[in-house]
């Protein structure tokens, strides 16, 4: 994989880079990444990061709500991934949350790469197949 990591972090992170931006910081022509390598770079990061992609915050009453997944690493071996949605007509109302425990950052990525980048697909761009 060509990608520069921090490239990568940004977008796992939900970053986005228009088209001029790829080719200013040379990552045109767009290549193909290999789910496998996308997978073990998030392992990398969950294993130095106590929270990903950041922490979880609480809510300002009136102000929207983040909608996504966040990953806590409570352990080495001990994660739990936060899932929560706003209601489509206020999103500054909780609708839904769960969470899912994971026994490994492998576990905790391939579970936030698959609902929430939707992975394997596409990432701003890149094809991870």
């Amino acid at each position: 994989m060509k990608m520069p990591p921090e490239i990568l972090t940004g977008l796992l992170e939900g970053g986005h880079f228009d088209a001029s931006e790829q080719e200013v910081l040379g990552l045109l022509p767009i290549e193909t990444l290999k789910y496998a390598e996308v997978r073990n770079h998030l392992e990398g990061i969950l294993a130095t990061r106590e929270w990903f992609p950041a922490p979880s915050s609480v809510a300002t009453p009136g102000e929207p709500i983040h909608e996504g997944i966040t990953i806590h690493r409570i352990a080495s071996k001990e994660f739990t991934c936060y899932a929560q949605r706003t209601y489509a007509i206020d999103p500054s109302v909780l609708a839904e949350k769960s969470s899912y425990r994971c026994r490994s950052a492998r576990e905790a990525a391939d579970y936030y790469l698959k609902w929430e980048l939707n992975l394997p697909g596409r990432l701003d761009g890149w094809t991870v197949e």
